[in-house]
């Protein structure tokens, strides 16, 4: 059998790969690195100008017609070296400085107009922004701006502050990834709060679940005594990277513990494929599941350390051969009978999770702070074991989106 080259798949797969570059994280670390600023961008929608000449009496005061959004710690980039210049043409001392600089895609749109503040300039100097130039041959492209030095007055500042309509935060780690960077400021602490939350969760979880020896995670059933092991959790949880935090040097790779051909099958009836593919009502299910002996895997660390105690979880069909009922399952009636309904439960977690498979259109607003209780408490439960993956997958999932 020969190799087929198939050169214009090859040209379609290659033609943007530079531009995919452009757009990724690390584009932000371009040349001359970046400035944070205090941005006050044109807000379009509450300016009101002449529709024809676009023209306007006075950029401040009680007659502009100019309002601006506030963005806090904006980045801009190519930013050169300022040579102030003393112009007494019209027998007035007036220093100026001009300059431009880089704009990176998907941040926010200059306009003429803009006026910006830099963070770590010692002296007072609001900038206003003369020139913008885009790349017009790409939707989300590049920007330049050109600036010049607009005042340095006390007064000035405290006027355009008064004009300023809505007030944003830059989370500077999004830049160059598929989340807005630029947020609302009230949201920005939200989020920071959700993250601490995540982090705080990721480390309970750790504390009550994690086995170092075998590098996995194993529930303590107290009635059997027996720990479970649940196969496809894991695959979930790797597939996901739900177990490690942004940033942090603690970081755990779940590897393949067992050799079971049969295990897509296992995956495929699993409550978490049927969270991946967009949780269709009429698959939901309780989603049962039983047990095989850990041992039975030979080439798996149980077997090698010949701890029987260890029971592998197997997911199953709803009802399986001769209409048998299985004695255990991810959710039970009850909570089957809640997420088909409209009736919302009372429990936090149950709430996130009733709002999820129901396709809500969640944001950061419907993740309670207090998800994380149950965890800090240090409570060794079942439903903890199973439902904090699936949880941190919805937070993260919903941190992207929004």
């Amino acid at each position: 059998m020969g190799f087929v080259f198939d050169e214009q798949t090859f040209l379609d797969q290659n033609l943007f790969k530079f531009e995919s570059r452009l757009k990724s994280s690390t584009s932000r670390f371009i040349a001359e690195g970046a400035v944070l600023t205090t941005y006050f961008n044109l807000a379009e929608n509450r300016t009101t100008v002449d529709r024809g000449l676009q023209t306007i009496d006075q950029l401040f005061g009680k007659n502009s017609p100019l309002r601006f959004n506030k963005v806090k710690n904006f980045p801009l980039y190519s930013f050169a070296q300022m040579n102030p210049a003393n112009d007494d043409s019209a027998q007035v001392e007036d220093i100026g400085a001009d300059g431009e600089c880089v704009l990176l895609p998907c941040t926010v749109v200059p306009h003429q107009n803009d006026f910006f503040i830099l963070n770590h300039l010692k002296m007072k100097a609001l900038f206003r922004v003369t020139e913008v130039q885009f790349d017009s041959m790409k939707v989300n492209g590049y920007y330049k701006i050109k600036y010049h030095l607009y005042s340095n007055s006390d007064e000035t500042i405290a006027q355009l502050e008064k004009q300023t309509v809505n007030t944003y935060n830059t989370d500077l780690n999004a830049i160059g990834t598929e989340v807005n960077p630029i947020i609302r400021e009230d949201d920005f602490v939200l989020r920071s709060k959700i993250r601490q939350l995540v982090v705080k969760m990721i480390e309970s979880y750790k504390a009550l679940f994690y086995n170092t020896r075998h590098n996995c995670f194993l529930y303590m059933d107290p009635q059997t005594r027996l720990r479970w092991f649940d196969v496809c959790g894991a695959e979930f949880i790797s597939k996901h990277n739900l177990m490690n935090s942004n940033n942090s040097s603690n970081v755990i790779i779940l590897d393949d513990k067992l050799r079971d051909e049969n295990f897509p099958l296992y995956y495929n009836n699993s409550v978490y494929n049927w969270i991946e593919v967009g949780c269709p009502p009429s698959l939901l299910s309780q989603f049962f599941f039983t047990f095989n002996h850990a041992c039975n895997y030979l080439v798996s660390s149980f077997a090698q350390w010949s701890e029987r105690d260890v029971r592998v979880i197997i997911p199953q069909k709803s009802i399986g051969e001769h209409n048998v009922v299985f004695d255990n399952s991810f959710f039970d009636k009850t909570q089957v009978n809640s997420y088909r309904g409209n009736l919302m439960p009372a429990s936090e977690i149950e709430k996130l999770l009733w709002k999820f498979f129901k396709g809500s259109s969640l944001t950061i607003k419907d993740i309670p702070l207090s998800l994380g209780d149950p965890l800090l408490l240090s409570i060794s439960h079942r439903d903890l074991f199973f439902y904090v993956p699936v949880l941190l997958y919805i937070i993260k999932l919903v941190l992207r989106m929004n």
